[in-house]
């Protein structure tokens, strides 16, 4: 059996990456012979069959060590406390990058939507980058996603990327920390973002009330 000093020869986990990585990874604990330790298929032997029980145990040991090395050093605090665990670090770093919510999803339809073609680039070639960025839409959608969920997705993004990011960086943000975002919410949200930068009628009869005032006041 290898042992964890085996390196991987793809790029460690860091923000951005996780699908290709998890592919990557998965793979590589395949080739180890430990991939069925992580997914909690292979479950641990009676403490009674000891050594079925400390082969699995060496089996968890390397599977968590494999994982421990590929990621980066600002990742491993998301598995701080499970490195003797890899179901639940594997379990951890999916839910980690892989949180099926709008904002997820904003970002990688954002991707996709900038996708443009290079000058060197061959067709062939961006097409596989498009494939790439709706095979990461996909992975952050929820197994009971519905067309009509994806058109109320594709409208608030819409509405969301119609806005001038530099005028609007605050809003945007602050919409997409929203665990659920509905075009029905948005449009709520974006008429009191409007009321917000605009001053009410009232208002505005009345900064202007005073300052025609402020004109006619007769000089002493």
């Amino acid at each position: 059996m290898s042992d964890p000093s085996d390196s991987q020869k793809f790029l460690k986990l860091k923000e951005g990456n996780y699908p290709p990585w998890a592919g990557e990874m998965s793979a590589f604990l395949r080739t180890r012979r430990v991939w069925r330790v992580v997914t909690g298929d292979e479950q641990m032997p009676p403490k009674t069959d000891k050594a079925d029980h400390l082969a699995w145990q060496e089996k968890c040991d390397l599977a968590a060590g494999y994982l421990f090395l590929a990621i980066e050093d600002s990742q491993k605090v998301h598995v701080r406390g499970l490195e003797e665990d890899p179901v639940a670090m594997w379990k951890a770093l999916k839910e980690v990058h892989m949180q099926q919510k709008p904002a997820a999803r904003f970002n990688a339809y954002e991707d996709l939507f900038n996708i443009v073609k290079k000058d060197d680039e061959s067709l062939p070639a961006i097409a596989a980058r498009v494939e790439k960025a709706m095979h990461s839409i996909k992975d952050l959608r929820p197994s009971t996603f519905t067309l009509q969920e994806l058109d109320d997705d594709l409208a608030c993004m819409a509405l969301i990327r119609n806005h001038p990011p530099e005028q609007y960086a605050s809003f945007r943000s602050s919409l997409l920390l929203l665990p659920n975002i509905s075009l029905s919410v948005l449009k709520d949200a974006l008429q009191a973002e409007e009321n917000n930068h605009c001053p009410s009628a009232a208002a505005s009869i009345a900064m202007a009330t005073s300052s025609s005032s402020k004109r006619q006041r007769p000089k002493c």
